[in-house]
């Protein structure tokens, strides 16, 4: 048995799966036209010695479909080991939400959590070793991890996790009124009855300040009346807020911390008309929903959207 030695010095732009073929001429004559039977080939793993870096233009985004930015520039940096830029490389991107972040319960919802937008999937290296894509979070307040690799070696890589939120939100502070879950939390409509949402009851500072005012009017006009119930406003980070835990409508509003829902139900049909006005009278626009049905109640909107939610309060003027 013959034993031949040799070495193949790879260059780590052949990173991935290499296949060398060792092939002997044994020299006879006349000469052979099929050197097949004196070939041998294996497979081997070149692992090239690269570096990635990635970098968020900015690290924090609203929710998609809110008032602000929603996108940041993902920029790729491939290096070699000594520092240098590759050139030509291709950039492969995903991204995974982060389970239970922005008040959603996971094991509660049903499907999978939708996940941000890539403009592309991939981009390609340029003189300076780096590249850019654009992402678009979702539409939900969370958590995002943003991931690359070299395409075809999965070993280089990086990540990096973008924080999708609506800033300054915080729970109501309370007042005259009360919450659907204070002291029935076993609800259906609540966490501990099987409810896939924590914390939704969160507002903007000034609408937690309309609230207090609109109960404390409210209560001082009827003192012998039932306190206003809160059933829901905003989930913690803002974003779409899926109280059916489908992970999509119907909750159109209740995005940022500007919307506020009462039960109809706690407020006397004698008393309701003078709600309204009350409410148009201190910031709010009230607009009775599902009239009805029962999950009938009044929206309280504390931004415009629309000339229609102007329009609620044209009656109290």
């Amino acid at each position: 048995m013959l034993t031949i030695s040799f070495s193949i010095t790879f260059d780590p732009s052949d990173a991935g799966i290499q296949t060398i073929t060792a092939t002997v001429n044994p020299g006879h004559e006349p000469p052979e036209t099929d050197y097949s039977y004196n070939a041998k080939s294996v497979q081997v793993k070149v692992v090239g010695d690269f570096k990635l870096m990635l970098n968020l233009s900015v690290p924090e985004v609203y929710p998609n479909n809110t008032s602000g930015n929603s996108n940041t520039i993902i920029t790729a940096l491939l290096s070699d080991s000594a520092g240098n830029p590759v050139y030509g490389k291709s950039i492969q991107f995903y991204s995974a939400p982060q389970d239970g972040s922005g008040g959603h319960i996971a094991e509660i919802h049903h499907g999978a959590r939708p996940k941000g937008t890539f403009e592309s999937s991939s981009c390609t290296t340029g003189a300076d070793g780096t590249c850019q894509v654009t992402y678009t979070a979702s539409q939900f307040g969370g958590l995002e991890k943003i991931l690359g690799n070299l395409s075809g070696n999965a070993s280089v890589k990086d990540s990096k996790t973008l924080t999708v939120k609506v800033p300054a939100l915080a729970p109501l502070s309370g007042g005259p009124y009360t919450f659907k879950c204070f002291g029935n939390s076993s609800e259906p409509s609540c966490p501990g009855g099987g409810y896939g949402h924590t914390s939704f009851y969160s507002v903007q500072s000034f609408v937690d300040e309309d609230m207090f005012a609109i109960a404390s009017a409210y209560s001082g006009t009827f003192p012998g009346a039932p306190l206003l119930t809160v059933t829901d406003a905003s989930l913690s980070w803002g974003g779409l807020y899926d109280y059916k835990n489908t992970w999509t409508n119907p909750h159109r509003f209740h995005r940022e911390g500007t919307d506020i829902d009462i039960r109809s139900t706690s407020i006397p049909d004698d008393n309701q008309e003078t709600f309204e006005s009350i409410v148009c009278r201190l910031g709010g626009f009230p607009n009775l929903e599902l009239a009805g049905l029962p999950n009938e109640h009044y929206h309280l909107y504390f931004h415009t959207y629309s000339s229609a939610i102007s329009s609620y309060c044209q009656d109290s003027q």
